[in-house]
């Protein structure tokens, strides 16, 4: 059942090659799917990322979710964190690494570049406690949220308004919905859609014991029975989630929870990296999606955030040994690390094993930023040996970026697949080693694998993955199908 479910998301949800699938595009486009200004549906989404300072992948996908929401029509209130201090750790925009490194202090705040605002748009802020910012596991400031949701709410509406639903940004939302609920913030009419974006019980990382381990699963379990709708990012914790709840099922002593459908819907480009990409000249004037530029390319990247969980020190070892062979040199390469520091320790290990050659960018870039770099880049490795999705991904291919990850065990494989993604073993060294060099000598390939994950990724964005959900929840709720 749980392999039926699986196909069955993905062939209906999941964007093909040449643009949505013939059957997604005929739903979206009937006259029942309306932009809903005549009676617009009312929302709160609950997360701990939206507002800056970002700094990770959430962040952003949290964002292109509330985008995509307001462009089809809906009144979006969104509850989220923010460090109460600008003093947060990080290093120089960018430098050369070398072994002397010391990570610094820095006060540049960035000002919020990727929301504009919009008349149906409510943020509501609750500071906490700098220690607990660029964090999403335990110790991150999901208590902090959920103790100042009531009075950010209560002292910003003279009235408690009236939400259709509310969306939960991972485990770390569920005890702020309990304490909403709990107070009548939110009606028992109001629908409970979980957004899973990363299922922490499967990081090795972040589950080194066996409490951590029953901490995350406990409340993600918790999180799909409480929620009327379940959506992940991809194939992979679709079956993580139903094997999770299948052998917590067979446990109990009377199994009464029963097995909950969780829904696959690949998330979308940010809508202004998604524009810019677009905007790319194209030596095809029929064609739509601009081709692959020749243009001279000299990095390979690494685009995580620098905490264990992504694996960041894979790449630098990796690095080091090209490196060391040559073989960079050889080729005329330079490894580029961009990714911004949630773990000060590990990102020093990281910056430690990087040759000295090496480009460090380590704050959270703008979308043009991003492609100023991706536009310079060959080749680059996904390290994580899990990750939900891997958003980095889909914006590499964008600007024809070919990515290298491990095996199915990364999200993205859900829209990525044969012939537009690498896939190798990134537990043997000696194999990621080989794989590598393969691949950054063949040029011709690389750009093959380029221009076809490029047409993949621009197939998809913020307002369609919106109609998705939308359509989604019309068929999974009572009552809905006539209201959407």
């Amino acid at each position: 059942q749980i392999n039926q479910s699986v196909h069955a998301s993905q062939h209906e949800w999941i964007p093909i090659a040449s643009g949505l699938s013939k059957e997604y595009k005929k739903l979206t486009s009937r006259r029942s799917i309306q932009s809903m200004t005549e009676n617009p549906k009312k929302l709160l989404l609950i997360g701990l990322e939206f507002v800056q300072p970002l700094f990770s992948g959430n962040g952003i996908m949290t964002q292109s979710v509330v985008q995509g929401l307001l462009g089809i029509g809906y009144h979006v209130h969104v509850l989220c964190a923010r460090p109460s201090s600008s003093s947060l750790s990080n290093i120089s925009t960018s430098t050369n690494c070398d072994h002397s490194k010391v990570i610094k202090i820095s006060n540049n705040e960035e000002e919020n570049n990727y929301m504009k605002k919009h008349p149906n748009l409510t943020v509501l802020v609750v500071n906490v406690p700098p220690s607990t910012w660029k964090r999403l596991d335990r110790n991150s400031c999901y208590e902090h949220l959920a103790a100042g949701a009531l009075e950010q709410i209560t002292t910003t509406f003279k009235e408690t308004p009236n939400y259709d639903y509310v969306f939960a940004i991972d485990w770390s939302a569920v005890p702020t919905i309990k304490i909403l609920q709990k107070n009548h913030i939110l009606s028992s009419s109001t629908y409970f859609i979980f957004l899973v974006f990363r299922v922490f019980s499967s990081s090795k990382e972040l589950c080194s014991c066996e409490d951590d381990y029953m901490f995350y699963v406990t409340r993600e379990l918790e999180g799909v029975r409480k929620a009327d709708v379940t959506f992940a990012l991809s194939h992979v914790d679709q079956m993580t989630l139903h094997r999770v709840q299948q052998e917590n099922h067979d446990n109990e002593k009377n199994g009464n929870n029963r097995i909950k459908e969780v829904h696959v819907h690949v998330p979308p480009l940010r809508n202004d990296f998604y524009r810019q990409c677009y905007q790319m000249p194209t030596s095809h004037p029929t064609s739509s999606i601009p081709d692959v530029e020749q243009r001279k390319r000299k990095y390979v990247l690494c685009n995580v955030r620098l905490s264990p969980e992504k694996n960041a020190l894979l790449f630098a070892t990796i690095m080091k040994e090209l490196s060391d062979q040559g073989t960079l040199d050889k080729l005329n390469l330079i490894p580029l690390m961009i990714g911004s520091i949630c773990d000060e320790e590990y990102a020093k290990l990281v910056y430690d094993t990087l040759p000295p050659e090496t480009l460090i960018v380590n704050t959270f870039l703008s979308s043009q930023d991003m492609i100023t770099y991706l536009h310079q880049t060959v080749l680059m490795i996904h390290p994580a040996l899990y990750d939900a999705y891997g958003m980095t991904i889909a914006e590499a291919a964008a600007v024809g970026v070919p990515s290298l990850i491990h095996h199915e065990n990364i999200g993205a494989s859900s829209l990525f697949q044969n012939g537009e993604i690498i896939m190798c073993d990134m537990t043997s060294l000696q194999v990621m080693m080989e794989c590598v060099k393969c691949h950054l000598k063949e040029e011709e390939k690389m750009t093959e694998i380029a221009e076809k994950a490029r047409r993949k990724a621009l197939s998809w964005n913020v307002e369609e993955y919106a109609r998705g959900l939308e359509q989604i929840l019309g068929k999974h709720l009572p009552g809905q199908n006539e209201k959407v």
